[in-house]
């Protein structure tokens, strides 16, 4: 499959629309400041979900897209030029009827 899943943690987004600072946050929430700071950069290999429920309580969000996004990145979208997609969909619809 040429479809991979890529997930963004919007941390840093909250902190700077909210006019908090990762320390702040992590207070707030009872999470490590290094823990904040790793979210708010992306560096991150496992997600905590409990960093994340508190997180989303203690700044009353509802919709769990403020906070994470998770897209389809197809390969197509990583080519440099239209010419380069178009032949690669028609190859992959070939493919299809075959």
């Amino acid at each position: 499959m040429d479809d991979r899943l890529v997930v963004e943690i919007k941390v840093g987004k909250l902190l700077k629309e909210r006019g908090l600072t990762q320390s702040q946050l992590a207070e707030m929430a009872g999470i490590r400041q290094a823990a904040i700071s790793q979210l708010s950069r992306g560096f991150i290999e496992r997600l905590n979900l409990d960093h994340i429920e508190k997180i989303i309580n203690t700044l009353g969000i509802e919709d769990i897209r403020e906070i994470i996004d998770i897209n389809v990145e197809s390969e197509v979208w990583n080519m440099t030029n239209v010419k380069e997609q178009r032949e690669y969909l028609e190859e992959r619809k070939k493919g299809d009827t075959e």
